[in-house]
């Protein structure tokens, strides 16, 4: 009982003195996915202005790595010929182990950079239609 009323009695002297209190378990915040890949907007930017997609609902910008090994598309929500939030980051590496020109398709959440488990098979089919100028449509 005396072990009792010493643990309170400190506690309260350390909240009268201004010492920091044990704060709850906080869950921790999401780390960025490895492959995210970070500064890319102090990369190239591809296009002039938004590139916007009405038929898609969709807006994009495009930026390229120095090497251009890298490309990331943000992608936002276009409602009535206004650009909203962004949706999703899609990034194009160039890892040379696909059979896409050696391309490799990625998305992420814009917010916590982490990995989207989207389903890439549209990247690829779109980008397809580019395959003679190696899956991309803009000069860099």
């Amino acid at each position: 009982m005396r072990l009792l009323a010493l643990a309170a009695l400190s506690l309260s002297l350390a909240s009268l003195t201004g010492c920091p209190q044990p704060v709850p378990d906080q869950p921790p915040e999401p780390q960025a996915d490895p492959a995210f890949p970070q500064g890319y907007q102090g990369w190239q930017k591809i296009n002039a202005q938004t590139i916007v997609r009405e038929d898609e609902g969709i807006a994009r910008e495009l930026f390229a790595s120095p090497t251009a090994e890298v490309l990331v598309k943000e992608q936002y929500v276009l409602a009535g010929g206004e650009v909203g939030p962004m949706q999703k980051i899609a990034v194009m590496r160039k890892t040379g182990d696909t059979p896409h020109n050696g391309w490799t398709f990625l998305s992420f959440d814009p917010q916590t950079k982490t990995q989207l488990t989207d389903d890439t098979t549209a990247c690829v089919g779109c980008h397809g239609l580019a395959d003679g100028e190696d899956f991309v449509f803009s000069d860099l």
